[in-house]
């Protein structure tokens, strides 16, 4: 499950990596914020259509596969192919792709779907494999496999997944979750349009290269979280350090021994070692919020979740844009971020911590 996660992630990576050999610095920009809008609809999307579900105990279906989505999948994953056309299909495309492929991945993780989770595998990793040998011969095709991997992938996770449910979750519910949801999303977005006003587009390109090469985190990440949504698992926690400290030093070694620089050339020339070490610390961090935040979550705390939320995206927007203003550096930004996210995790502690005690002060009064 993690694996084929980890091919999603891949995915807008390749198409900015095929943008960074193709497209002139300007178009690569407009790439790079396409794929930062995609992250941020695919977290909305998937947090308004199943992750409202999953905070809903009544409901005896979780998750499903909307009909919609598959056939957002099938249109992204065509208009991407035709990218060689005009860097606008890519722009459009993608963002589209990117929102098929995370539902289709939240209902598979949920109903452990491993047999259309092994096709999608199948699918992306055949994709990235052509796309990487035409980027090598710098051949425009490169965005072809890549759009067809993705709408194979979007379709397959629909066979035999249920594309609508009976129930709907409490209206209250769904905002309250997909507000949270986008003002933690809306971090990396905002981020990346201040660092294109204060910084320029080659270190834009820069920045969602390395926030998508990091990528390879949040196949675990997200598996991790939506399992812990159920219940919790100090064993799960320990085991998502291990694997997300193997997947960043595995990063780490490429850019040092320079594949990074060979597969995405010049885009990756403003990305320094301090800069990838404080990304490293960035996502490391993430972690720790997990659990507080899956616990205030199980106990349908959505308005304190909420709140937590919005102060940590208010943190980390005013921080990391006034890095950029300020000193002008991606390294002065990540250190913003590593500092943000202890703040945050303190507030996700203490707020967990608080809703429990009020809980139970409620319940013994009640008796």
């Amino acid at each position: 499950m993690m694996g084929t996660g980890g091919l999603v992630a891949l995915t807008p990576l390749a198409v900015m990596a095929a943008s960074a050999r193709l497209l002139s610095i300007d178009e690569q920009a407009a790439v790079a914020i396409a794929a930062g809008t995609g992250a941020f609809l695919a977290a909305i999307a998937g947090a308004a259509t199943l992750e409202a579900r999953l905070a809903e105990p009544r409901l005896a279906e979780k998750t499903y596969v909307p009909l919609w989505a598959t056939l957002l999948g099938l249109l992204g994953g065509v208009l991407l192919a035709l990218g060689e056309i005009s860097p606008v299909f890519i722009c459009i495309g993608l963002p589209a792709c990117m929102v098929a492929l995370q539902i289709g991945r939240l209902h598979a993780v949920n109903a452990s779907a491993w047999k259309t989770e092994l096709v999608a595998a199948a699918a992306l990793s055949i994709a990235l494999l052509v796309a990487l040998l035409l980027l090598l011969s710098t051949s425009p095709l490169a965005y072809v496999p890549l759009g067809v991997g993705a709408a194979v992938a979007a379709a397959s996770r629909s066979v035999g997944a249920p594309w609508r449910v009976a129930g709907r979750p409490a209206t209250s519910t769904v905002i309250w979750i997909t507000m949270e949801t986008a003002v933690v999303a809306a971090i990396p977005y905002v981020t990346n349009f201040a660092i294109l006003a204060f910084l320029g587009p080659a270190d834009t390109v820069a920045f969602r290269l390395v926030l998508s090469t990091l990528g390879v985190l949040q196949p675990i990440l997200g598996y991790v979280r939506v399992r812990l949504l159920g219940r919790h698992s100090k064993r799960l926690i320990v085991g998502c350090y291990g694997l997300s400290a193997l997947a960043l030093s595995s990063v780490l070694v490429l850019h040092f021994t320079g594949v990074l620089m060979l597969v995405y050339g010049e885009a990756w020339e403003p990305v320094t070692v301090a800069i990838l070490l404080l990304a490293s610390v960035w996502k490391l961090l993430t972690i720790s919020e997990t659990a507080p935040f899956a616990s205030l979550r199980r106990r349908g705390s959505v308005r304190t979740v909420f709140t937590a939320r919005f102060v940590s995206a208010v943190v980390n927007v005013t921080l990391t844009t006034t890095a950029a203003a300020l000193s002008g550096t991606m390294v002065a930004v990540f250190a913003a971020f590593v500092l943000a996210q202890m703040v945050t995790i303190v507030l996700y502690t203490v707020m967990d911590s608080r809703d429990r005690r009020s809980r139970s002060e409620g319940d013994i009064q009640t008796q």
